[in-house]
């Protein structure tokens, strides 16, 4: 029970970080549920299944963030800049995005609206979530 109180409260937590992800750049994506993990286009075949384990691959939305690396130090930077006279390597990242009620963090599907009882946004349209929310750069520091 205490488990489960803990997941349902870092859930809630996810919605509510003051560094949640601004979602500003959400792009179609490929996930292989298989190998747990979102597909470059690359790795996804002419039949739509992972090149990995053959399996067929979801079409899901991602929220894609760019990044900075100073390959000299391997520090992460939010904006482009120079170390060591060498310009930072621009890094992508995608996170997948998921569909949830901002208010008792219950989770839903895109065009659904939360049924929960006594959640105070019952009856309002779920709302998009990065996966990845508070966790650089999805939100919180380098």
């Amino acid at each position: 029970m205490r488990a489960a109180l803990l997941a349902a409260a870092a859930l809630l937590a996810s919605f509510q970080d003051k560094d949640d992800c601004d979602l500003k750049k959400v792009v179609d994506a490929w996930e292989c549920r298989k190998c747990a993990a979102l597909l470059e286009k690359d790795a996804v075949d002419k039949d739509g299944k992972c090149t990995a384990c053959k399996t067929p691959a979801e079409k899901v939305k991602a929220c894609e963030k760019v990044y900075y690396v100073a390959d000299c130090c391997k520090t992460r930077h939010a904006s482009p800049g120079k170390c060591c006279g060498k310009d930072y390597a621009a890094k992508v990242v995608r996170a997948k995005v998921a569909w949830g009620c901002k208010a008792c963090g219950a989770d839903g599907a895109e065009g659904g609206k939360c049924a929960k009882d006594g959640c105070r946004s019952r009856g309002k349209a779920f709302e998009m979530k990065c996966s990845r929310s508070g966790e650089f750069p999805h939100g919180g520091q380098p």
